[in-house]
């Protein structure tokens, strides 16, 4: 579902993928990456290793690209909206890379840091995020009518499989 809904909120599809990734290390807590992708915050400032107003959803992925590229540098981080979705970003790069990564309040590190735990591969999530979640999701959905099945969405004017 976060995949769907991130490409809902305008994310682009390998961020996307890499935000579906990292929810096995959301520790249940989908409500955050949710919120992440309604923020309305502008795009983070990237000068150098340094990064301003790092959106989780959106900068967040680009933000792990630049600690990989140099790796053992820190990268400083000035403010994040949703250091949750961070951290299982994080965490999900750590296992992808097989590189450990050192997260700490306002420093990124690829090449330092602690054994990355397992996923979770299981979560009880409220409904109410569960339906936030949907909603952005449903913004990718081909509108039902009969223009978009003549043009070839849905099994159009004959459904015989």
């Amino acid at each position: 579902m976060v995949l769907r809904a991130a490409r809902g909120a305008g994310v682009p599809l390998a961020m996307a993928e890499d935000l579906a990734a990292a929810t096995g290390w959301a520790e249940g807590d989908l409500g955050a990456f949710s919120d992440a992708l309604t923020t309305d915050a502008p795009p983070a400032q990237f000068e150098g290793l340094t990064v301003t107003g790092l959106r989780a959803a959106y900068d967040g992925p680009l933000a792990i690209d630049l600690a990989l590229a140099y790796p053992g540098k820190r990268i400083t981080i000035n403010g994040v909206d949703e250091p949750r979705v961070l951290r299982a970003l994080v965490r999900s790069a750590a296992q992808l890379n097989g590189l450990p990564f050192r997260l700490d309040q306002r420093v990124l590190v690829a090449g330092e840091g602690p054994a990355t735990p397992p996923p979770s591969l299981r979560a009880d999530v409220d409904d109410t995020i569960w339906e936030r979640l949907a909603r952005l999701a449903a913004k990718t959905y081909v509108p039902d009518s009969e223009a978009s099945r003549l043009s070839g969405a849905g099994a159009g004017l004959s459904d015989n499989d």
